[in-house]
């Protein structure tokens, strides 16, 4: 009898210690703190001025980017930093610190096509995106592309409006 009260003390020690490290290792502990984001996005040459990507835009290399994130509160800027597209139109930005209660604009500044440079301001189609840069979205942020618009639309456009089934706009 004594034997298996030992026993039993034995068991209910190590399910208290295997319990104990599950609790070290739960996913409830904090973690330290994210001090670095990555930023990521495309700029485009929208051929059609459609206002999204479709078979004819072409990515840009060499086109300018800022981010910029406010404080919610006051709307004061907290940071700011410039970011260049590289080859494929891919734009790519290093940000230090969480900026949990900021929002955050990428907007477009310049574009390396004298052809396409175009700053989209009317309808529905914006020149900047707004968005939250904290942990719940993750260390890498990826923003959806954004587009210049050609001076003048290509010649078949209304062909790619077609194939989608919607009527073209002003061309």
């Amino acid at each position: 009898m004594v034997k298996l009260i030992q026993v039993s003390i034995l068991l209910l020690i190590a399910l208290c210690f295997l319990s104990l490290s599950g609790f070290v290792y739960s996913e409830d502990v904090p973690q330290p703190p994210v001090s670095q984001f990555h930023i990521q996005g495309q700029i485009y040459c929208d051929t059609c001025r459609a206002g999204f990507i479709t078979e004819l835009s072409e990515f840009i290399p060499g086109a300018g980017v800022r981010l910029q994130c406010k404080d919610g509160k006051k709307g004061n800027i907290t940071f700011t930093e410039v970011g260049y597209t590289r080859a494929e139109g891919l734009y790519s930005m290093l940000i230090e610190r969480d900026h949990e209660h900021e929002f955050c604009e990428i907007k477009l500044l310049s574009s390396s096509r004298k052809d396409c440079d175009e700053i989209p301001i009317e309808g529905w189609v914006k020149p900047s995106l707004r968005f939250m840069l904290n942990t719940v979205n993750g260390t890498t942020r990826t923003i959806k592309p954004l587009g210049f618009f050609k001076k003048k639309a290509l010649p078949n456009c209304p062909q790619v409006f077609n194939k989608l089934g919607m009527y073209p706009p002003d061309l």
